[in-house]
């Protein structure tokens, strides 16, 4: 008997042992505050009885969690965010699908820099990169995009100065808060108040029609209010750009305003420009050398914001006012003509810009009963411009002077919906509306009225299936029209479509297959009947019957990570009909610059970047690019580039040092330039203490003749240009930011003004 009992149990565990072992389960619930409202964001651990951890998460837009692929045992559940008490929640796996009860977190004063997050600081989730700054990280930032450049993400590059931020396939768009951001909201972001980073790779949902997008979740506050100033001043040439901030914040509404001012001024940009013209019975050589010059603008906003959040809703509204002047811009140069025109001349070209630009923003946000939200905004914009542009050669001169008043209207709509079986439908629509009225005075006066309109349509659905397999399919329709004043109205449909497959090998590796189908219609700025008289030999004028371009393009990328070590790896291939490009042609001994659309193009990509937290204190960062550009249809043109970049940080108490370098790169735009960028350098040195961050840096510092080259090669026209200057050349900056807080810390206010003002003119330059 005893033998047999033995024999017995030998069989139990040769046939229950291995499915044991393959047996899986899920466990999922919802988090809530103590009025029943979903919280988003929440971290969520797994750990084992033993205190040993498993994975972690967080709560999704509508506050669900979950977890799948976890063996049967018995669990606790680490419920933890900025602002709320931890909650700790057993969880005993039964079943196959484990729900657990919602979990009611209560609120808490909890101050950003007394935490530290000791797990991963990057979480791959199904639809996007989770990151937690680190300690480190976010005390050697004084702006947003101090902050994303400190991340070090594989498959972005970050320029902390322009506000550019280049992922693989296109420049990503920022959000705070899950709301659309630009240039100066970012910028004025501070660090402290950041409390994670959201970056969608294979954007869907909300940020379907993004290349890529970067979402700051911030910490909000109901009290209190600070000042903050921030200054930075480049060295070598004069350029600086000046803010001040001031929030004041009372339960759910928060009053913001900004103002700031920027202004930019330098001499002593060197053009060597040789270009070449093919007459049909001569040609003519026109060398160019830049004898002097001046650049000069300045830009001064104002803008206060008005905010209402709770957990039901997000309001926001903005009223803002921008003014750009760039004003006596000239250069003065040395001509000299050969072939059919052998000559020298002195020629000089001055260029006046002014713009005026009030903006009032509105934008809401829903939660609804059932997973449901609804998202909309409407914006509106008015512009008054001016621009004049006077050549002189010789005996020969042209003058125009343009008056523009243009008007932008914006309004759009999402609703959403979510299913516990992890479906979700999306909907939105959206209208563009434009319309300008410009007054051309001078060689060649004239009139043009134009009005543009586009509305987009997007349902988007997802299904995840077998828990590591994700589908979404977006198909939608583009409506667009416009009309010049006498011609005829131009109307056109375009289908479009968006699709993804994501695949997660694990919680640490995915790869991703996604084709997009889509339109873009051409610049406000080609449509028009406005003729330019650039010099004595060339012409610039609009066209007004330009096409739709039409795109579609292919994309598969990996991402993973080994411990201290993250790789991501891209390829992408598009085809463009329709491709808006510039043309050249002969007409009464004159070249016509202008435009068209007939022209097709391919182009190919490839992306290799690598992360590695070397130590605590020393962070390295590398990525290699390709890319092959090739038009066909119309214009047979190739270019070809291969680049690469490396950034070193390193971190040490209240001091911080990054070292950079890129590659030398070239480019190929519709313009049919190809450009010539130099390798660069540079270092930049931080110290932050308290309310107080220095930075300091330079670029280029041992090299003196950093040189920019451009050429077209066309049938009727070729030329080079080699282009120097002081702003391209050894260059240096200073930066200083100081914030005082009174009551309450307050997390520091969006500055989300946009100062690029909008217009429809057809420059000259």
């Amino acid at each position: 008997m005893k033998y047999t009992v033995v024999f017995l149990v030998y069989l139990l565990t040769i046939f229950l042992f291995p499915q044991i072992l393959c047996a899986q389960c899920s466990i999922a619930g919802k988090v809530t505050d103590l009025e029943g409202q979903s919280l988003s964001y929440i971290s969520v651990q797994l750990f084992r009885v033993d205190s040993s951890f498993v994975t972690g998460t967080t709560t999704d837009t509508l506050g669900y969690y979950q977890f799948t692929k976890v063996s049967p045992s018995p669990y606790f559940i680490v419920f933890s965010s900025m602002g709320y008490k931890k909650q700790i929640v057993n969880a005993n796996t039964t079943e196959k699908k484990n729900e657990l009860p919602p979990v009611i977190m209560e609120t808490d004063n909890i101050e950003l820099n007394e935490v530290v997050v000791k797990g991963a600081s990057v979480i791959r989730q199904k639809d996007r990169l989770l990151i937690l700054p680190d300690k480190q990280q976010v005390k050697q930032a004084g702006t947003g995009y101090d902050l994303l450049y400190n991340l070090m993400i594989p498959g972005m590059e970050v320029d902390r100065i322009k506000g550019k931020v280049k992922t693989f396939g296109g420049e990503a768009t920022l959000y705070i808060d899950g709301r659309k951001a630009d240039y100066r909201e970012v910028q004025s972001l501070r660090p402290r108040d950041i409390e994670k980073v959201e970056y969608f790779d294979t954007p869907s949902g909300r940020y379907a029609d993004d290349v890529a997008a970067i979402n700051y979740i911030t910490r909000q506050y109901k009290s209190g209010g600070y000042v903050a100033i921030d200054g930075r001043q480049a060295m070598g040439y004069l350029n600086g750009d000046y803010n001040i901030v001031s929030k004041l914040s009372h339960g759910n509404m928060n009053y913001t305003l900004f103002a700031g001012y920027s202004m930019n001024k330098y001499k002593g940009d060197v053009n060597d420009n040789h270009e070449y013209f093919i007459f049909p019975k001569y040609a003519v050589d026109r060398k160019t050398n830049t004898l002097d010059n001046k650049v000069k603008s300045d830009n001064q906003y104002v803008q206060l914001n008005i905010a209402n959040q709770n957990k039901k809703r997000n309001l926001l509204a903005k009223i803002s006012f921008v003014r750009n002047d760039a004003p006596d811009n000239f250069s003065r140069e040395l001509l000299e003509y050969g072939g059919g025109h052998t000559m020298n001349k002195e020629s000089s070209k001055t260029t006046n810009q002014s713009g005026n630009m009030p903006t009032i923003d509105l934008y809401g946000y829903f939660n609804l009963k059932n997973n449901q939200y609804i998202e909309s905004s409407l914006a509106g914009t008015y512009a008054n411009n001016s621009y004049s542009y006077n050549y002189l050669e010789d005996k020969y001169t042209t003058l125009t002077h343009t008056k523009e008043d243009i008007y932008t209207v914006r309004a759009e709509i999402k609703y959403g919906i979510r299913w516990k079986e992890r479906n979700a439908l999306s909907l939105r629509i959206g209208h563009y509306h434009t319309i300008s009225s410009s007054h051309y005075d001078g060689n060649n006066s004239s009139w043009q009225h134009l009005w543009t309109g586009q509305t987009l349509f997007y349902a988007e659905y997802n299904r995840m299936f077998k828990k590591n397999l994700t589908f979404s399919v977006s198909p939608g329709l583009s409506s667009l029209q416009y009309r010049l004043h006498n011609e005829k109205r131009i109307s056109q449909i375009s289908p479009r479509l968006k699709t993804n497959l994501t695949y997660r090998i694990s919680s640490l590796h995915q790869i991703v297959f996604n084709g997009v189908l889509g339109n873009t219609q051409p610049q406000i700025s080609q449509l028009s009947n406005a003729v330019q008289e650039i010099d004595s030999l060339i012409i610039k004028r609009g066209n007004p019957n330009l096409d739709n371009t039409i795109f579609g393009e292919v994309n598969f990328n990996y991402s993973g990570q080994f411990k201290n070590f993250n790789l991501y790896a891209a390829l992408h291939y598009e085809r463009v009909e329709h491709v808006n490009t510039d043309e050249f042609f002969i007409k009464d001994g004159r070249l016509i610059n202008t435009f068209r659309s007939d022209v097709s193009a391919h182009h190919h990509e490839g992306m290799l970047s690598a992360t590695w937290k070397v130590s605590g204190n020393f962070r390295l960062k590398m990525d290699g690019y390709w890319s092959i550009t090739s038009l066909f249809k119309g214009i047979s043109d190739k270019s070809s580039s291969l680049s690469g970049l490396i950034q070193m940080d390193y971190y040490w108490k209240n001091l911080s040092c990054s070292l950079y370098g890129k590659t030398s790169s070239k480019s190929f735009s519709a313009d049919l330039i190809h450009r010539y960028e130099p390798a660069k350098y540079g270092l930049t040195a931080r110290w932050s203490c308290g309310n107080w961050l220095v930075e300091a840096g330079a670029e280029s510092p041992f090299t003196k003749h950093r040189q920019w080259k451009q050429s077209v090669t066309l049938d009727a026209y070729n030329y080079t240009n080699y282009v120097t200057g002081r702003i391209y050349q050894q260059t240096g900056f200073l930066k200083v930011i100081y914030t005082h807080n009174f009551g309450k810390k307050t997390a520091r206010d969006d500055n989300n003004i946009n100062r690029k003002i909008n217009s429809a003119i057809l420059k000259a330059y």
